[in-house]
């Protein structure tokens, strides 16, 4: 128990005993207020946490830029409930204060006592700041480290594929949407992954059958799946498709300092495509190296042509399906399945 927790179950106490004490009314009501005083002082940090969180979420720009300090206050006077701690934290890391935020997680994931769903969730939420900072290998260690432990979220799979893909490390990322597949866990970002997985593949026909399922639902407010919509017209020559999921991104997207995709980029995206002999080179660059633009960086331009064939897609599709369906029949629990299951009370 913190040092302020401690001041208000005191001051809560005292509050208590007084009110039903047979003392003077006047000395009753002096010292109550004084307790209350100190109650509300003592839970001063979650009332900037809570202001600030209002503030952050209004339209106006002055208020949003004013959540900032008022998150940093909070957590500097400390006593926040370990999710607001989290949670303030997170968005600070999101909006350029990544070295506050994250000293705030590693101070909370090093307290004693703490739950493994308390520290999981700040050592994912810590890995943004290294990714933010260019600290790759530092952000895969914190995902590392939580993936050892039994606990499993759709943020623990989201970072750790966003980080695996810009490493370049396909086999890593196949592990983590094998294991989230087979453990039923999704979410919309999760399922553009799949996406970016069987496009990686060459599976184009399959991937803009299913982005197109996810964004038929309703818009999101990050980039990734009009962009990962672009690639795979672009695959198709589809250049004006492009351009359209592309303009779509920055009309529905809330970019941040962990926006995989930058305004800038795809800005830059729809400019090289309104010229025909520029769009060609794109094209092509998508082609050869498609993780690319994944990973937030225009693809390097290239002048090796290529033509489409759809009918060959599309028998070579039908055999990875076959394949899948003929893998997806073994339903049998291994070692750590029984492991994870016995960790959560389930089994």
């Amino acid at each position: 128990m913190n040092k302020n927790s401690v001041i208000l179950v005191v001051s809560l106490a005292i509050f208590l005993i007084i009110a039903i004490s047979p003392v003077n009314n006047l000395v009753k009501l002096a010292v109550m207020a004084l307790a209350l005083i100190v109650i509300i002082w003592s839970r001063r940090a979650t009332f900037y946490f809570v202001t600030a969180n209002k503030n952050y979420t209004s339209k106006d720009p002055e208020k949003r830029k004013k959540s900032i300090d008022g998150f940093k206050k909070a957590l500097q006077l400390g006593g926040l409930p370990d999710n607001y701690t989290i949670s303030a934290a997170s968005l600070l890391i999101q909006n350029g204060e990544a070295e506050v935020g994250k000293a705030a997680l590693d101070k909370l994931a090093s307290k004693s006592g703490k739950s493994l769903q308390v520290v999981s969730n700040a050592k994912i939420s810590a890995s943004m700041a290294c990714w933010i900072e260019k600290d790759l290998d530092g952000a895969i260690k914190y995902i590392e480290e939580v993936k050892k432990t039994a606990y499993r979220d759709k943020n623990l799979y989201i970072n750790g594929a966003t980080y695996y893909l810009e490493k370049g490390d396909i086999t890593a990322f196949n592990k983590l949407c094998d294991e989230w597949k087979e453990k039923n866990v999704q979410s919309p970002a999760l399922k553009d992954l799949e996406v970016v997985r069987e496009m990686l593949r060459g599976n184009w026909r399959k991937a803009g059958n299913m982005i197109n399922d996810i964004l038929s639902l309703k818009s999101y407010s990050f980039a990734d799946p009009y962009v990962h919509k672009a690639q795979i017209r672009l695959h198709y020559h589809d250049v004006n498709g492009a351009v359209e999921a592309l303009k779509e991104a920055l009309e529905n997207t809330k970019f941040n300092a962990c926006s995989v995709i930058t305004k800038d980029i795809i800005e830059k995206a729809i400019n090289i495509l309104e010229d025909k002999e520029s769009a060609r080179k794109l094209i092509n660059g998508n082609e050869e190296n498609p993780l690319s633009l994944v990973n937030g960086r225009l693809p390097a331009f290239s002048d090796k042509d290529f033509v489409v064939n759809e009918e060959k897609e599309e028998k070579t599709e039908q055999k990875v399906s076959r394949k899948e369906e003929e893998s997806s029949a073994n339903t049998d629990l291994t070692d750590d399945d029984e492991e994870w299951l016995k960790a959560h009370g389930l089994s």
